[in-house]
C-alpha cells in the first residue's frame, strides 16, 4: 500500500503475475475491478484505451478472435494509461524471470549467491579498494614528495633545533627551503668544498 493511498484513501491500479495469470487490480476505476487473464492468451491479446461516446475512457481487451473484452472504465484518460503502463510492467517483469533452459533442455536454476558467498565477495571488494587506495598513496607520495603524517612533525622539529646551534653568519644556510642571499649561499658552498 502507498503512503498517498492511505492519507487520500484513492488508490492507484496495481498488476502482477502469479501462477501464470495476469491480476489487474484497478480500484481507482468508474467501478473498482480485479481483473484475471491467464498468460496463455496474452500471447495473442491486445490491450488498449478507447474513447466511449460519453467521453470516458476504456481499457478493452481484444483476442485472438477479434471480440472485444471491456476491462475497466475511467473517467480520466491518464488513470486509465497508469492501468495499462502496470500491466505492461507486470507482463514484462513475468517475461524476464522465466525459466532458462540449458542445452540439453533441462531448466537452468539460478540460485542467488549464499550469504557466506556474499560476505566473501564484499570483503575481497573492500580489500581491492584498500589495496588500491594504499598503492595509489605510496606512488602519488613517491613522484610528489609527499610526506607522511607521522614524519612531519619530527622533521619539523629537528629543523628547528639545528637553526640555532649554526653559525650566526648562516643561520638560513642549515635550513633546506629557505631564501637566502648569494654570498650566503656561495659562503655556504666554499665551506663544503674545504671542509671533506
Amino acid at each position: 500500500m502507498c503512503i498517498w493511498g492511505l492519507l487520500t484513501g484513492q488508490y492507484g491500479p496495481s498488476a502482477k503475475v502469479a501462477d501464470g495469470r495476469l491480476i489487474l487490480s484497478m480500484p481507482d476505476a468508474e467501478t473498482p475491478v480485479v481483473w484475471i487473464m491467464d498468460l496463455s492468451d496474452a500471447a495473442t491479446a491486445v490491450i488498449r484505451i478507447e474513447a466511449d461516446r460519453q467521453g470516458l475512457s476504456v481499457l478493452k481487451k481484444y483476442g485472438g478472435k477479434g471480440a472485444a473484452e471491456t476491462v475497466a472504465v475511467y473517467r480520466d484518460r491518464k488513470k486509465a494509461e497508469r492501468a495499462l503502463i502496470k500491466a505492461s510492467h507486470a507482463l514484462e517483469k513475468a517475461r524476464d524471470s522465466r525459466m532458462h533452459v540449458g542445452p540439453n533442455a533441462q531448466p537452468v536454476i539460478i540460485k542467488p549467491a549464499s550469504k557466506i558467498g556474499r560476505l566473501f565477495t564484499f570483503f575481497l571488494y573492500v580489500w581491492f579498494a584498500l589495496y588500491l587506495g594504499m598503492a595509489m598513496y605510496g606512488y602519488l607520495g613517491m613522484f610528489l614528495g609527499v610526506q607522511s603524517v607521522d614524519t612531519a612533525p619530527q622533521q619539523a622539529g629537528a629543523q628547528q633545533k639545528q637553526a640555532p646551534t649554526s653559525a650566526p653568519s648562516a643561520p638560513a644556510a642549515s635550513i633546506d627551503g629557505v631564501p637566502m642571499s648569494a654570498d650566503d649561499f656561495l659562503k655556504q658552498q666554499s665551506q663544503k668544498l674545504i671542509l671533506p
